[in-house]
């Protein structure tokens, strides 16, 4: 984690939770365009310009929307980034 994001506020609000609810609210701030997963082989994730305005306070997640509490079927999972890849999708 990037030094000034492991000092932030919210770091570590979500170290609680399951698996699966982590991955819906990746899913989700990648959807929203506030989080960007890096295309080298270690898939990091990394804030956009519009995810650093949020953490700052400069701006609202308008595009978020919280995820399922139920399993869903990710890209991480077992077959995730076959389907990803299958699909012609991109980060």
């Amino acid at each position: 984690m990037e030094p000034a994001l492991a000092k932030a506020a919210a770091a570590g609000v979500l170290r609680h939770e399951q698996a699966d609810v982590l991955s819906g609210w990746i899913d989700a701030l990648v959807a929203a365009g506030l989080v960007r997963v890096s295309a080298d082989q270690y898939r990091t994730l990394g804030l956009t310009t519009a995810g650093r305005e949020v953490m700052h306070g400069r701006a609202e997640p308008s595009q978020l929307a919280a995820p399922s509490r139920t399993p869903r079927a990710s890209w991480r999972g077992p077959h995730g980034m076959a389907r990803w890849r299958g699909s012609g999708g991109d980060w």
